[in-house]
């Protein structure tokens, strides 16, 4: 099976750009097919396990999948409750308005201030 730069820089775990410098040196042997590289599997394996990174790039890519989807979870959550303590603060708001309402002295009106209702 023969793979491009791409797809064997994803099969070392390493940068594609590094996949073309060891072909270019000659550390990596491949076959030139216009204007990319092919490169086979019998090549990629015999490149040393120090030169080849330590974690799978798909691996990398799936973490920072999942930690892309954890953040949007949390900004969801984050929102929600931001939603729902503005509506405590409003809540919050109308029940203190009422207590002073309700702790207000009521003033005593003289009788020549009094207006009759008709």
């Amino acid at each position: 099976m023969n793979y491009n730069a791409k797809e064997a820089a994803q099969y070392l775990g390493v940068n594609e750009r590094t996949i073309r410098k060891w072909i270019q040196s000659g550390r990596l042997k491949a076959k030139k097919s216009g204007r990319s590289y092919r490169i086979s599997k019998r090549a990629l394996d015999s490149v040393p396990p120090a030169r080849a990174a330590k974690v799978p790039v798909s691996d990398e890519h799936q973490r920072l999948d999942e930690l892309r989807m954890q953040l949007e979870y949390e900004r969801t959550e984050r929102e929600k409750l931001r939603q729902e303590n503005m509506q405590l603060m409003r809540m919050l708001g109308q029940a203190e308005s009422q207590i002073k309402l309700l702790e207000a002295p009521k003033k005593k009106r003289r009788w020549w201030s009094r207006k009759e209702k008709s």
